[in-house]
């Protein structure tokens, strides 16, 4: 889309070319006008058009005036001059600096509409030679790797992200990548000894063969992919892919990374919050010790607490052992045994003691069950230790809980 402003001091040649002129035909925004040249030299650094229509007598600062300074800031910018008829020096003056064109006033609105068409094709060839000619500079792979990271740099690191320039970064690099939906960043981080350039190969050469919709790039000895979300359902997707990868690198290629993901965004602009996300998320969990990527939880303490739970109280009757568990939820035992002191006060043995007593009091209701084979039902080799275990937990003998209940 070609972007255009109109500076005219007159309302009524604003609003009629507004109204009037079909912009779409031409696939031209309007995206701003105003009454001087000075205030359209203020809007024109804003919104960095690519075609200015401009009248050339205005109040404060005249239309070519203004265009000078136009040229020095925005010298891709096209202008456009609305003149008189008896406005033949300034004219002159539009002819010196290479205006792209003009039409007097009053002008026929058809004529102007030709005009209009005219201008937005000569604007797309000069683009695509531009694009050309940059692509032709980037060839060298080196070149299109360091644009493109300076790319995912700005999107991470801009507290305002520039569209524009996003555009056409992409563009110039033949990414297809749209800027709107949902966003999510992959951080993985390089552990060994490797190469950052062979990570990226596989990660682009099975990305495009999944049709995933990505960018990736590399930011110190980090490699960041950014992901575009078409709906709801791409979340799995992107994570099955994304394990695969780790598989592939860890696995097959044996290098030693370790991986994460922030959280999903609804902004491009909230990529830098993901990719923060995925840092911490690699920091606190990166003692993860298998292929899969760790996922970004904002009560991600809690949430491990509840894998050790769920894993403890499904396998109590089990040989069950802090590295057992430690493996399951992929930690080092280490960071286990801290982490759940930490959340609950109580230690993992506690909790599976906890858990042995409380499914040894429901077999005990029932006669059927010898103490032995209590014992060995909840986990214990030794008759003799679960009755001191449920005696210094309860207070009674597991005889007499019997008796009792």
């Amino acid at each position: 889309m070609i972007k255009a402003i109109i500076v005219d001091d007159e309302q009524i040649t604003r609003k009629g070319l507004l109204e009037y002129v079909n912009w779409k035909s031409a696939d031209i925004e309007v995206v701003g006008e105003a009454t001087d040249g000075l205030e359209g030299l203020h809007l024109a650094e804003k919104v960095k058009p690519d075609l200015a229509i401009c009248d050339v007598r205005m109040p404060k600062m005249d239309g070519i005036e203004m265009a000078k300074n136009l040229r020095a800031s925005l010298p891709l910018c096209s202008i456009i001059f609305l003149s008189g008829y008896s406005d033949t020096e300034y004219l002159k003056s539009a002819i010196k600096l290479k205006a792209t064109d003009y039409i007097e006033k009053p002008f026929n609105l058809l004529e102007f509409q030709e005009l209009i068409n005219k201008t937005a094709d000569h604007i797309r060839d000069e683009k695509r030679k531009r694009l050309e000619e940059q692509r032709k500079a980037l060839n060298h792979e080196k070149s299109m790797l360091y644009f493109k990271n300076s790319l995912i740099e700005d999107i991470l690191n801009s507290s305002a992200i520039d569209f524009d320039k996003l555009k056409d970064g992409l563009e110039l690099l033949n990414i297809k990548f749209p800027l709107n939906g949902e966003f999510l960043c992959q951080l993985i981080e390089n552990r060994g000894d490797n190469s950052e350039k062979q990570i990226l190969q596989i990660i682009n050469n099975l990305g495009i063969e999944r049709k995933i919709t990505f960018i990736s790039g590399t930011i110190e000895n980090q490699v960041i992919i950014l992901y575009r979300l078409r709906h709801k359902g791409d979340y799995e997707e992107l994570l099955n892919y994304s394990n695969d990868v780790l598989d592939k690198l860890n696995n097959i290629h044996g290098l030693s990374v370790v991986s994460a993901f922030g959280e999903v965004k609804k902004e491009l602009n909230e990529l830098k919050e993901s990719y923060n996300e995925a840092k911490e998320a690699i920091k606190t969990r990166g003692y993860k010790i298998n292929n899969r990527v760790i996922e970004y939880d904002s009560n991600k303490d809690k949430s491990i607490i509840r894998e050790i739970e769920e894993y403890i109280q499904n396998n109590y009757q089990k040989n069950i052992s802090i590295n057992s568990i430690a493996s399951a939820v992929y930690l080092t035992p280490q960071y286990l045994c801290k982490l759940y002191k930490k959340e609950t006060g109580k230690t993992v043995n506690d909790f599976i003691t906890q858990v042995r007593i409380e499914a040894s009091k429901a077999l005990l209701r029932d006669r059927r069950y010898k103490l032995y084979e209590i014992a060995e039902r909840i986990g214990y080799n030794d008759a003799n230790y679960y009755a001191r275990v449920f005696k210094k937990i309860t207070g009674l003998n597991p005889s007499d809980y019997r008796e009792l209940h």
